[in-house]
C-alpha cells in the first residue's frame, strides 16, 4: 500500500503545481523596481497564466518528517479551468513515476487527481502490486471551516463570520518587494520564441518584514476570536506572540528557498514553461522551549521540490468530473503521515 508520507508528498506537490508557476507573476509588482527594461517588466507583469490550458510536468521532491524519509520521481500531464473555479480552480492530473524510502526500498506509483468545487480527488496506485485506496476525496473548505469554525462563505461582518472584517489576501503582502528578476536571454520553447526570466523570493525576509507581521496580526486575531468563540481558555495574546515569532523566523526556518524561472511567449504572452525549485527545513525546537514540556524532542521537517511544467493548448475546455465513487476523508487525518 502507498504509504501517506507519500501521499502527502504528493498533495504538497499538488499545491505547488498549482499555486506556485501559476502565481508566479504574483510576485511581480506593477512597478518596474527590478532593473529590467520596461517592455520586459510589462511582458512578466502581464503574462498570462491564470487561464485554461494543458500541461506536461516533471517533478521531484523528497520529504523528511519524523525520521521518515519519501522520494518522489513522477512525470504526468493534466490541465486547468481557471475561470471556472470558486475557491480553487478544476484540475485534472495523472501522473506516474517511482517512490523511494531511505530504506532504499523502491515502487513504482500512480496518482489521479481531480478538482471539483474546492475538493480534490486522488486515487493512488502501486503500480507492482496493483494495490488501491480507491478514490479518496478531501473538502478542503469544509476541512478548514470544521477546524477553524470560520464560515468561508459568509460575508465578513455578518452574524455568520467569525471575522469583524477580512484579513488580508495574498496580493496585499507585498511579496514583489522582497522578489529579484533578472532577464536570462530568448530561448526557443517547443518552438515557440520566448523571453526567460529568473525570479528569486527572498522567503527569508518576507517573514520577517512588517506586512507578514500585519497578515499574521489579523490571522492570530482570528483564530483568538474562534477559541474565545469555542470556549478556549489561555489563547495567545497576537501582540505578544507576532513579534517573537518573528524574532525566532530564522530559527523556524533555517533553509527556506524559492526560485522560478519564467518562459514567457514573445508574440502571445502565455507563459509556455515555468521551473520552480523550492527547499525548506522546518524546526521547531525553538517553539517547543515555550511549551509546558520543553524537553519533547522535535525532529526537523525538511522538503525540496522541483517542478517543471511547460503550458500548451490555452483556453481549449474540456470536462472534469468527480467520481461517484470516493470515499470522504477528512483532512486531518489525510494529512497525518503516520496514520493507516
Amino acid at each position: 500500500m502507498i504509504s501517506r508520507l507519500a501521499r502527502l508528498s504528493v498533495f504538497i506537490s499538488l499545491v505547488a503545481l498549482m499555486t506556485m508557476p501559476l502565481a508566479s507573476c504574483g510576485y511581480i509588482g506593477p512597478e518596474n523596481i527590478y532593473g529590467i527594461s520596461t517592455e520586459d517588466h510589462q511582458l512578466l507583469y502581464q503574462a498570462q497564466t491564470t487561464i485554461t490550458s494543458q500541461v506536461d510536468y516533471l517533478l521531484d521532491v523528497e520529504m523528511s518528517l519524523e525520521g521518515q524519509t519519501i522520494t518522489l520521481n513522477m512525470e504526468g500531464d493534466g490541465g486547468f479551468l481557471i475561470e471556472e473555479a470558486e475557491l480553487l480552480p478544476g484540475m485534472v492530473f495523472a501522473m506516474t513515476g517511482t517512490a523511494q524510502n531511505d530504506q532504499g526500498v523502491s515502487g513504482n506509483i500512480s496518482f489521479e487527481i481531480r478538482t471539483v468545487d474546492g475538493v480534490i480527488y486522488m486515487l493512488s496506485e502501486n503500480l507492482d502490486t496493483g494495490e488501491t485506496d480507491g478514490w479518496q476525496a478531501i473538502d478542503l473548505m469544509q476541512g478548514f471551516e470544521d477546524m477553524t469554525g470560520v464560515d468561508l462563505d459568509a460575508p465578513a461582518g455578518s452574524e455568520e463570520s467569525i471575522l469583524s472584517e477580512p484579513i488580508g489576501t495574498v496580493d496585499e503582502l507585498g511579496l514583489e518587494k522582497y522578489t529579484t528578476v533578472r532577464f536570462i536571454g530568448e530561448e526557443d520553447v517547443r518552438g515557440v520564441a520566448t523571453k526567460h526570466f529568473l525570479l528569486e523570493v527572498d522567503l527569508m525576509a518576507f517573514l520577517q518584514s512588517e506586512e507578514f507581521a500585519a497578515y499574521l496580526m489579523s490571522s492570530s486575531e482570528m483564530s483568538a476570536e474562534i477559541g474565545a468563540g469555542q470556549g478556549a481558555v489561555g489563547t495567545l495574546d497576537p501582540q505578544m506572540l507576532v513579534p517573537v515569532l518573528r524574532i525566532l523566523m530564522p530559527m523556524i526556518f533555517p533553509t527556506f528557498e524559492l526560485s522560478i524561472d519564467q518562459y514567457i511567449g514573445i508574440d502571445d504572452g502565455w507563459t509556455r514553461r515555468s521551473e520552480t525549485e523550492f527547499s525548506m527545513v522546518m524546526d521547531l525546537s525553538s517553539l517547543a522551549l515555550m511549551t509546558a514540556d520543553p524537553s519533547a524532542a522535535v525532529e526537523p521537517i525538511a522538503l525540496s521540490l522541483y517542478l517543471n511544467t511547460y503550458y500548451h493548448d490555452f483556453e481549449e475546455r474540456f470536462e472534469i468530473e468527480a467520481p461517484d465513487d470516493a470515499t470522504v476523508i477528512p483532512m486531518g487525518e489525510f494529512l497525518n503521515p503516520f496514520g493507516q
